[in-house]
This record gives structure tokens, C-alpha cells and sequence, in this order.
């Protein structure tokens, strides 16, 4: 079974230059154009998103 969890394009964009590419927040910020507050928020928010929906499957 594949799990599908919908988390905004945004956050998928930090999640995958996070845990992917293996970037800091730091680096997306500057890649981003954003604050690294910004990064870090959405991040933790697509994380516990997918935490959530695997435990209630």
C-alpha cells in the first residue's frame, strides 16, 4: 500500500531540498528568497503531517 499525503507545494519544495538534497535551512532560505524561520516552519509542518497520517492509516 502507498501511503499519499497532501502537504502544500511549498512545503514539499523545503521537505524534498531538506531530506533529499540534504540542505540546511539555511541554504534553502537563500535559494528561497525566504527568512529561515519560514523554512524551519514549514518543514516541522510537512513532518507532522506525515507523522500523523502514517499513524492513522
Amino acid at each position: 500500500m502507498k501511503l499519499v499525503v497532501k502537504i502544500c507545494v511549498y512545503s514539499k519544495k523545503i521537505w524534498i531540498l531538506s531530506y533529499v538534497q540534504g540542505l540546511n535551512d539555511k541554504e534553502i532560505a537563500r535559494i528561497l528568497g525566504v527568512s529561515q524561520q519560514n523554512i524551519s516552519k514549514h518543514r516541522l509542518k510537512a513532518l507532522t503531517k506525515l507523522r500523523i497520517n502514517r499513524f492513522t492509516i
